[in-house]
């Protein structure tokens, strides 16, 4: 998964990714508990 954000990374700007990361950890979180 990191390797994926990374790549993306290269192609999306800063700002988007951050937003994308911030989106899936969040959900990751939600899903465990």
């Amino acid at each position: 998964m990191r390797i994926t954000i990374h790549s993306l990374g290269k192609f999306i700007s800063h700002r988007e990714v951050k937003e994308l990361v911030q989106s899936a950890f969040a959900r990751e979180q939600h899903r465990k508990r």
